[in-house]
């Protein structure tokens, strides 16, 4: 048995191994969802100064809207908080959409593990880029 994100790996009567769900909402869990969140969120605040090792990635499509818009967008995913529990289940705020100029916006937030740390990737995109 071990552990993978939120799941236990256990194995089965037939030898193979399956995914177990874990109990989130154990003092263990809620300590780590809000150290998530708080990250998250405190990348999403640094916009536009987000530094090494973490990193903002600006889609081609969103970059073809033009510097204002780019601009407009960036301020607006910097002070998103309209968090539900259909994009956001496990309250780590990674996730946001919201409309520009009558397109969706995605954005999200993944933890790419780097060797010194935290690899914050934020990304901004059309939802027909996801």
């Amino acid at each position: 048995m071990f552990k993978i994100g939120r799941f236990t790996m256990v194995e089965s009567s037939s030898g193979g191994l399956g995914l177990a769900h874990i109990d989130m909402n154990d003092e263990y869990h809620i300590r780590l969802r809000d150290t998530i969140a708080k990250e998250n969120d405190e990348l999403r605040h640094s916009i536009p100064d987000i530094t090494k090792p973490n990193v903002i990635r600006i889609t081609a499509g969103i970059k073809s809207m033009g510097p204002e818009s780019v601009q407009k967008i960036l301020r607006r995913v910097k002070v998103f908080s309209k968090f539900t529990g259909d994009d956001d289940p496990y309250g780590h705020r990674n996730f946001g959409c919201f409309k520009h100029r009558k397109k969706k916006i995605f954005w999200t937030i993944d933890d790419c593990g780097g060797e010194d740390g935290h690899n914050l990737v934020l990304t901004v995109m059309l939802a027909d880029e996801w």
